[in-house]
């Protein structure tokens, strides 16, 4: 789960709201890609 990826629980990623989400995944995001990590977001 997207929650997972950026260290909250599912029950936490469920109350966000989907702004919220949104600005986290991208976050996530463009950590994994500057770490050169981009093949695990396909998964």
């Amino acid at each position: 789960m997207e929650g997972d990826a950026i260290g909250l629980s599912e029950q936490e990623w469920q109350t966000l709201d989907n702004a919220q989400q949104a600005t986290l995944t991208r976050l996530a995001y463009s950590q994994l890609s500057a770490a050169g990590r981009t093949t695990w977001w396909t998964h």
